[in-house]
């Protein structure tokens, strides 16, 4: 095969097809041809343009691309080379998406639009992918077996949704004119576009995605800090009612306690501070307190900080900053005087905490893991009520009852699939999703 791509690029090095070139370089990056000067390709990309160039491209002065113009010149070939080249003929990049893999062989994989599936039998790409990521590839017929031409761009899982909605927008002008049009012609004549859809993500500004409470508020850090004006009976008060929890004391060289920290939870009196309506939009946070393997976990609503002289509460968003300082003041009254309170926004302190070398927690891996699965499990529990943006607004229970919203959450699953399979890699504590699944019936069997 490498003798047959040599003798097709001997014929593309003709001075008339090369002096297409530039035209052809302008029209896969999406710019005019005087800023081609602008340009500089780094060696992936001339690799995937000389692809594109060979198999897409249509030369004028020809009326097909050139690896057709070169079957057509009636090379001498064996019998063997010239049924690839036949094979050849009819190509097109599209987006795969890796549904299983053959460690050492090669990959399963569903095209995102015809939804046709393939296995490719390539080495290389069965080491280099994980199930559910997307790769922007040529498949060609080689032999008798399907198999990745020279270059192929690796995707998340969560790209899917937008290259799909990319592709498909275009597709629909296309078929304004050719009305008969298939995708795989579609992106036959325009497989450039696929990477410009490359050039804009890699240019595009990360957005950060709108985080909220479960209580629907804006992730915003708000701070209230208070005079202690009866330091024992503030240290009485809160460690009686079951709206708060000590969970650490400090102390100095001497031994004496000089702070003691409380998380404050959504149980006694601030059981019902808040009404059960989920939010609507952006991605919910939360941080539950778990006393230990197998006991009760309630809801993190904020924390508080006792020393001598000063209590400092700290609460993420605003209707919590304003229920904290209430139960703060019906829990201790004159004991407490208010000083100051202030705000950050997530980006300010995610600006700062980049900034800061942290510590590993000194926790017991088995004992961690065991935590890391009670909070996850109840995250997920929650989660499959709560509104996703991405199922437009729907709970994932909602979404797995239409075929619309099955094929959205399908998409979403694989998401969280891929991301534990990344979490794992980096070492941490192994969580199993399947359940996720068998709970919304989208078994994948």
């Amino acid at each position: 095969m490498d003798s047959l791509r040599n003798k097709i690029m001997r014929f593309v090095e003709k001075k008339d097809i090369l002096d297409r070139v530039p035209e052809a370089i302008a029209r896969y990056c999406g710019v005019t041809t005087n800023k081609l000067h602008e340009l500089e390709l780094e060696q992936e990309e001339v690799l995937g343009f000389t692809e594109w160039f060979v198999h897409d491209f249509v030369l004028s002065d020809y009326g097909m691309p050139p690896i057709a113009a070169y079957l057509k010149s009636n090379p001498r070939l064996s019998p063997e080379e010239r049924r690839i080249l036949e094979d050849w003929q009819q190509t097109n990049l599209s987006v795969y998406q890796v549904t299983d893999i053959e460690a050492g062989y090669g990959v399963h994989v569903e095209d995102i639009f015809s939804k046709e599936k393939f296995f490719f039998h390539d080495v290389s790409l069965s080491q280099s992918v994980k199930v559910w990521e997307l790769v922007i590839c040529r498949k060609v017929w080689v032999l008798d077996e399907w198999q990745v031409s020279a270059v192929a761009t690796k995707l998340m899982p969560g790209d899917k949704r937008d290259i799909h909605e990319f592709v498909m927008a275009r597709y629909r002008d296309y078929l304004r004119d050719y009305p008969e049009a298939r995708i795989s012609e579609f992106l036959h004549r325009r497989g450039h576009l696929l990477h410009q859809f490359i050039i804009n993500k890699e240019l595009e500004t990360p957005i950060l995605p709108k985080l909220v409470t479960s209580h629907g508020d804006e992730i915003v850090y708000y701070e209230a800090l208070y005079d202690i004006v009866y330091y024992a009976r503030v240290i009485e008060k809160l460690s009686k009612v079951a709206d708060y929890e000590m969970i650490e004391s400090k102390k100095n060289a001497k031994g004496e306690v000089v702070q003691y920290n409380f998380d404050w939870l959504e149980r006694g009196n601030s059981a019902n501070l808040f009404d059960e309506e989920l939010p609507t939009e952006g991605y919910g946070v939360s941080s539950f307190y778990i006393g230990g393997p197998g006991e009760e976990q309630y809801l993190l609503l904020g924390r508080v900080e006792v020393t001598p002289k000063r209590l400092r509460l700290s609460v993420t968003g605003e209707k919590r900053f304003e229920a904290g300082k209430e139960v703060l003041a019906r829990t201790l009254g004159d004991a407490i005087r208010h000083r100051i309170e202030g705000m950050e926004t997530l980006e300010s302190r995610l600006s700062k905490e980049t900034k800061r070398d942290t510590e590993p927690e000194a926790l017991d891996p088995e004992v961690r893991s065991r935590l890391l699965k009670g909070a996850l499990d109840d995250h997920y529990r929650r989660w499959l009520d709560m509104r996703i943006p991405a199922l437009k607004n729907q709970t994932p229970r909602q979404a797995s009852k239409t075929k619309e919203g099955r094929k959205e959450l399908e998409d979403l699953l694989r998401v969280l699939e891929h991301g534990e399979r990344l979490r794992v890699e980096r070492g941490e504590s192994e969580y199993d999703v399947s359940w996720i699944r068998r709970e919304l019936n989208m078994d994948k069997g």
